[in-house]
């Protein structure tokens, strides 16, 4: 098995994670532990904060620039198998253990007849792996416990989230006026830090105006 090569340690985040993920890494940066425990304990982190659910992967597709997909991951409260272990991934990668996303299929006694392996679209998956310096180490940060209600709630931020686009010119049903209108989101996100701190400013300058 080939071992690990540059493209396996590159970051593909943006820099961005929530306030939780990047206090945990943080956390584990200064614990001075090894490498494969680091990323242990994100699969860990992964597998039991979120919870697992197939469908709300294509809204985050849908509605995530190539910019804001890991973020959208990280702050989503679900994940499936490719999204958790994409995730995983980025994460590893932040703290310099090379990493790899795996796609294939999960064959098990439910999968045997007439003594063959059958694979179709219900054995897809989705796993990672981590390199400790010698060899390639199986890790699976998909999420163990299910949740089936977060695709309505998805649903019905998806419809506001299209209300907010007509209000302000833009068609829902054009996908070039999506993704406008996400990159303008993700713009406002990163600029309202600085307009708040101006704003301060400026009222403590003149308190009475």
């Amino acid at each position: 098995t080939q071992g690990a090569i540059s493209q396996d340690s590159e970051r593909i985040d943006q820099g961005a994670f929530t306030d939780a993920t990047a206090k945990k890494v943080e956390e584990l940066q200064k614990s001075w532990k090894s490498g494969v425990v680091l990323a242990m304990a994100l699969c860990d982190y992964i597998k039991t904060s979120k919870k697992y659910n197939v469908e709300y992967q294509a809204h985050i597709h849908r509605t995530s620039t190539s910019s804001s997909y890991i973020y959208n991951l990280d702050a989503s409260e679900v994940l499936e198998c490719y999204s958790a272990n994409t995730l995983f991934v980025a994460l590893s990668r932040v703290l310099w253990v090379p990493s790899r996303l795996c796609t294939g299929h999960r064959l098990d006694s439910q999968n045997i007849k007439d003594k063959k392996s059958h694979i179709s679209s219900n054995t897809g998956h989705a796993w990672s792996e981590i390199w400790d310096g010698s060899k390639w180490i199986l890790t699976d940060a998909t999420p163990t416990q299910q949740d089936q209600n977060i695709v309505e709630d998805a649903e019905k931020k998806e419809k506001e989230e299209d209300k907010k686009m007509e209000e302000m010119g833009f068609d829902p049903n054009n996908p070039e006026d999506k993704k406008l209108y996400h990159e303008y989101r993700n713009i406002q996100k990163e600029v309202a830090p600085d307009i708040r701190r101006r704003v301060a400013k400026l009222e403590a300058l003149h308190p009475n105006k």
